[in-house]
């Protein structure tokens, strides 16, 4: 019985890391136009309700390490998308928050 259990929580998770393929692939055709690539594009989706988020945070939600995002947010702000600035709560800490073009 538990590798039954085991087989039908990894086709769960291969039919989800599918969909999510599936979903970024449909996203980025569509939002050709504007040269993002999906970890961008998912960067971006998490800051789009307006509050900001430090990088833990935003790693944490886009399910990307600090560093590795570190590369993104360059990019992103490179092209005016999101500003960085000072935490108010932790001056050690960087705000990411998204720009009206972003």
């Amino acid at each position: 019985m538990k590798s039954e259990s085991v087989s039908s929580e990894w086709s769960a998770l291969l039919a989800l890391q599918r969909v999510t393929h599936a979903t970024l692939q449909v996203l980025a055709a569509e939002l050709v136009d504007l040269d993002l690539t999906a970890s961008e594009i998912n960067a971006l989706a998490n800051l789009a309700d307006g509050r900001g988020r430090t990088v833990s945070e935003l790693g944490a939600a886009v399910g990307t390490r600090p560093t590795t995002l570190t590369s993104v947010l360059d990019r992103l702000e490179r092209r005016g998308h999101i500003t960085r600035g000072a935490s108010p709560g932790d001056r050690r800490a960087v705000l990411i928050e998204l720009t009206s073009s972003g």
